[in-house]
């Protein structure tokens, strides 16, 4: 079987760089804050932004690969402009026992903070 490499990109978090990359490497390392509507704090350990990918359509690999990486209780922020993953993502955190924190849907792109069990 042929692997595929999934192209997306990776934004550092508090600054301006951006990068292109694979798959494996689809997530990056952050201190960023993100404050909910009633004011709750989410620190961001990484992020993980997969385009227009869904749950489905590899976006799931990303998110694994980014979750590898972080000690229980970080927080990852996923990012898609998929609308299915508004729905396939809390299915698969009950699956893997991690915690949906926060949705954000966004004009570009939706946004969801996921801590790592």
């Amino acid at each position: 079987m042929e692997k595929k490499v999934v192209s997306c990109f990776v934004y550092t978090l508090g600054g301006s760089e951006m990068k292109n990359c694979n798959a494996l490497e689809s997530y990056c390392m952050s201190n960023d804050i993100f404050r909910t509507r009633d004011g709750q704090e989410i620190a961001i350990s990484a992020m993980c932004d997969g385009g227009d990918q869904g749950c489905g359509g590899g976006l799931l690999m990303l998110m694994l690969q980014a979750m590898k990486r972080l000690e229980p209780g970080a927080v990852l922020e996923v990012r898609s402009t998929d609308l299915g993953v508004r729905e396939d993502l809390p299915a698969w955190c009950r699956m893997t026992g991690n915690e949906l924190l926060a949705e954000q849907e966004g004009e570009q792109r939706n946004r969801y903070f996921l801590r790592k069990a």
